[in-house]
């Protein structure tokens, strides 16, 4: 049932078309030996027209969308090398900074171990290196005498 409605609806809103065309007086009118009503050749010809113009409008479409995304793209791009660039000149100065305090600290490093060297040889050259070992002895002696004792 619904099918049929479906059909005559589709008649008539075909027929309704015909007849403006009709009425536009277009030049390419003719009537088709297998239809009842009347039809026109330029009808299939503007159906056409309007879907190639269809696919040209979204044909047109898609490639100002890629061109858009085209931009965009270099756009986020450029800003992540902007902010890698930014990112070696900082790490670049705090590299240089650290570099600069290891350098101060080995400094003082052999400073000290320069003191250390000269306390060295003067313990050594003053005798005082046998009073130490002397001193040492009677500690160790004193060790055992305790665990003796006990």
């Amino acid at each position: 049932m619904n099918v049929k409605k479906a059909l005559e609806l589709l008649s008539s809103s075909t027929a309704n078309t015909l007849q403006c065309l009709k009425n536009d007086n277009y030049k390419q009118f003719s009537r088709s030996p297998f239809s009842k009503g009347l039809t026109y050749n330029l009808l299939w010809i503007k159906l056409f027209h309007l879907f190639k113009t269809f696919i040209l409008g979204f044909a047109a479409a898609v490639k100002s969308t890629f061109e858009i995304s085209d931009v965009i793209f270099i756009m986020i791009i450029s800003a992540i090398l902007h902010f890698i660039y930014d990112l070696f000149g900082y790490i670049t100065k705090v590299l240089n900074s650290l570099y600069c305090i290891m350098q101060n600290i080995d400094s003082i490093a052999q400073e000290q171990m320069h003191n250390i060297d000269k306390l060295v040889i003067d313990f050594m050259l003053n005798g005082k290196f046998d009073k130490a070992k002397e001193y040492s002895d009677d500690k160790v002696l004193l060790a055992k005498q305790t665990y003796v004792l006990t």
